[in-house]
């Protein structure tokens, strides 16, 4: 049986907000990878269970459609979509090198709640692979359980003007998760905002026109 979950972000890269204490479930690689395109990036390992000091900066994999931007850290236990808008910055628009740099806009975690995959090995991810293929620009991650096997692929539209994730399990279990978005801590926003169908905002009152719009 086969689920999939799907949404949408219309925002986007600076730096990650994903603690580095925060645990992940335990992970096995994949022992052997053969990407689709020869021109692919991949790790048999969630960014968040590297020791690099900056995991952000030397772990995340990067889309954008010129505008819109994400950093993918393939976390199992809560993934996490790092995501920025081009004119986000400290300083004018002209302003470079020193004179200013790129703000965190926030990230959209997504949190598996369906106890499928756990903390110790007999109950770990298998055969984790995640990947970015440099010909088509799509992201992606995979893994299994004893019973299910799970996907995500990750893509930046331009003409949709959107940063897009899809979510599938096939197997045993479905797939349960939960959702949120957090701001960037130097974005001055204090809270997000969810509306009854599930979309989520950051509070408006601080932020330019063109980022209400993005943050949405």
């Amino acid at each position: 049986m086969k689920r999939h979950f799907l949404f949408s972000v219309f925002v986007c890269g600076a730096l990650s907000v994903l603690s580095q204490e925060q645990r992940d479930f335990h992970v096995i690689g994949v022992s052997r990878f053969v990407p689709e395109h020869s021109l692919t990036l991949w790790y048999d390992k969630p960014a968040t269970l590297t020791d690099a000091d900056n995991i952000w900066m030397e772990y995340s994999l990067p889309i954008g459609n010129g505008q819109l931007g994400a950093c993918l850290l393939g976390g199992v236990a809560k993934d996490e979509i790092q995501f920025n808008e081009k004119t986000l910055w400290t300083g004018g628009p002209n302003d470079m090198g020193s004179y200013g740099q790129y703000k965190n806009f926030g990230s959209v975690f997504v949190e598996d709640l369906s106890g499928d995959i756990g903390y110790t090995e007999s109950s770990g991810a298998r055969d984790y692979v995640r990947f970015l293929d440099l010909e088509t620009g799509i992201g992606g991650v995979d893994y299994k359980s004893a019973t299910t096997k799970y996907s995500r692929r990750y893509l930046a539209s331009y003409p949709d003007d959107a940063i897009v994730a899809l979510y599938k399990a096939k197997g045993r279990k479905k797939l349960h998760l939960r959702v949120s978005m957090v701001p960037g801590d130097d974005l001055g926003v204090s809270e997000t905002i969810y509306d009854e169908n599930g979309s989520g905002r950051f509070g408006e009152n601080s932020l330019p026109s063109l980022l209400k719009r993005a943050s949405r």
